[in-house]
């Protein structure tokens, strides 16, 4: 059991899975082996007693009805029968084929190939019989007949022989199976088996190893929970439960020690409040002093107020006129904007009027071209064509002061259109200007606000450092009576100190650990703190520092105990 103290609970567990894993995959390859077997077994059953045995059995009956076909086909004289009795015999031959296709064991074999030695002659001699009576051979016909009888026989002896075969064979393997499945059933058992021991194991080693160490740390913690640091923990092993016994161990020690050092802090913190009520009486003078100082500043700060306020008004007038300039510069630069887009218009009018120019002008090229072409119709046409040249005439002339009219429009239109594009130019740097005035006036006004803002944070807070001063004032009023407070504050600190003692005297400590405190310094509730000589108005220099070297000396020492004592308290 040492040994196994000492194995790791990971790696304990490891093994502990490992072993419960291969119990579980023996019994489900038991399992998985044993459905393998019964799927074969179904399998040589299902190939004997299903499609080989009713391949055959179809097969005969196919026949016999081929042969019932060519009986009443030769009694009735019906030969149209025979082409069914054909087909008949050929279903029959494929279900004889399919029975010849299955694969056999060594005995099914010897069986089934009498069957396979057969059926071609009987099927030969069916054939036969049908050709016959075809052919209106009666002598052939009964012939074949007789030689087919024996034939028939020895397959159907063959067939009944198969049947039996198949039969005991079928019986054969079910017995095989139920004598396999007993035996695989066995076998489950006793691989079920494995697991329950195996699990029974897992449980009582994890109960030695496990639930029995904790629960012997959950009585160590209880006992420390009760104030018991006394109670020894044995540390068994090396595994993980081990590592919480030695941690609980250390954490034991070092809990002992902090109480031993919190008793013997109480006591030190019971002689420091002392010396903290006697250091009041030189807080009391100096707060006076700081007092007077205060009022002084205090006026200063109000006169301070009224000036900066001033400014603050200043700065606020001269934002609101510099927001009307920029609402004035804004409008402007909208009415800028829109004698551009004005200027714009005109100008993309004064180029349609153009463009309809040059299509007149052209119109007009296009008609004297035309009155050209009439003139010299007319002329060939002799005299009946004189008054269409006078007509043609006129059209030139009207088409030529057409065309000059048109160019003198273009002329203008030209004109007009590079004075609206000078115009637009002008429009446009005009708005580019307004817009850079706007900017401007827009960043005065930012400037402008900044200056008010900081103006009035300016006033506010120099408002804030007033009020400051004059709660500064009442604050010093108020620490000469807190001071009386602190002294009586340092009693009950002394008594708390006296009482935590109490308290942590309800921890046993193992004996390493007893220490006897020294004695707590006692001070009755109420007792009036004498002053420490020296430390009146008349004992400070020019800075407000004692000049008593006694407490000088007292004074370090007192600050090196309560850091001391601060450093302790921190760690508990």
């Amino acid at each position: 059991m040492s040994l196994l103290r000492n194995i790791r609970l990971h790696t304990l567990m490891i093994v502990m899975l490992a072993s419960l894993l291969v119990a579980s995959v023996i019994g489900l390859g038991i399992g998985m082996l044993s459905s393998h077997k019964a799927a074969d077994t179904l399998s040589l059953l299902n190939r004997i007693n299903v499609e080989q045995l009713n391949a055959v059995n179809r097969g005969d009956a196919l026949l016999n009805e081929a042969l019932l076909e060519i009986e009443v086909a030769a009694t009735s004289q019906q030969l149209d029968r025979l082409d069914k009795a054909q087909e008949l015999i050929v279903s029959a031959e494929s279900h004889f084929d399919r029975f010849a296709a299955v694969p056999r064991t060594s005995q099914g074999e010897a069986v089934g190939g009498r069957i396979e030695d057969r059926y071609p002659v009987v099927m030969d001699g069916a054939v036969k019989l049908i050709e016959a009576l075809r052919d209106g051979d009666s002598e052939g016909f009964e012939a074949g007949s007789l030689a087919l009888a024996p034939e028939l026989a020895e397959l159907n002896q063959a067939l009944d022989e198969f049947s039996s075969y198949a039969d005991a064979r079928g019986n054969t393997i079910v017995s095989d199976f139920e004598r396999q499945s007993r035996l695989d059933r066995g076998l489950e058992l006793a691989a079920l088996a494995m697991i329950l021991l195996a699990i029974a194991g897992a449980y009582l080693l994890l109960k030695s190893l496990v639930i029995k160490p904790l629960a012997r740390a959950v009585e160590s913690l209880d006992a420390i929970a009760h104030a018991d640091l006394s109670r020894p923990i044995q540390v068994r092993g090396d595994n993980e439960i081990s590592q919480l016994f030695r941690a609980m161990q250390e954490m034991q020690l070092k809990l002992g020690q902090t109480v031993s050092e919190v008793r013997r802090g109480g006591t030190r913190m019971a002689s420091g409040s002392h010396e903290i009520a006697s250091g009041n009486v030189d807080l009391a003078t100096r707060t006076e002093q700081q007092a007077a100082s205060i009022e002084q500043t205090a006026a200063s700060m109000e006169q301070l107020t009224t000036t900066v306020s001033q400014n603050a008004d200043n700065a606020g007038q001269a934002r609101h006129l510099a927001s009307q300039a920029s609402t004035t510069a804004e409008q402007g630069g909208q009415v800028v904007s829109q004698v551009v887009e004005t200027m714009e218009t005109i100008s993309q009018d004064s180029r349609q009027i153009s463009e309809i120019t040059g299509m007149i002008d052209a119109i007009a090229f296009q008609t004297n071209i035309l009155a050209l072409n009439a003139s010299v119709e007319a002329a060939r046409a002799g005299e009946q064509g004189r008054g269409f040249a006078v007509v043609a005439g006129e059209v030139r002339s009207l088409a030529s002061r057409s065309a000059e009219a048109a160019g003198r429009i273009k002329s203008l239109i030209e004109t007009s259109t590079s004075r609206v594009d000078g115009g637009t130019r002008l429009a446009r740097q005009a708005g580019e200007t307004m817009a850079e005035v706007v900017s401007s006036v827009r960043r005065v006004l930012d400037i402008v606000d900044e200056i008010a803002v900081a103006s009035r944070e300016q006033s506010d807070g120099i408002g804030q450092i007033g009020q400051a001063v004059v709660q500064m004032d009442q604050t010093t009023q108020q620490n000469a009576s807190l001071v009386q407070q602190v002294s009586r504050a340092a009693e009950d600190l002394a008594l708390q100190a006296r009482q935590l003692a109490a308290e942590v005297e309800v921890f046993r400590l193992p004996a390493g650990l007893e220490t006897d405190g020294p004695d707590m310094p006692s001070s009755a509730p109420g007792q009036p703190l004498t002053a420490r000589t020296g430390s009146g108005p008349d004992d400070l220099d020019d800075d407000g520092r004692s000049t008593d070297s006694s407490d000088g000396r007292r004074e370090p020492e007192a600050r090196a105990s309560q850091r001391h004592d601060e450093t302790e308290w921190e760690a508990f």
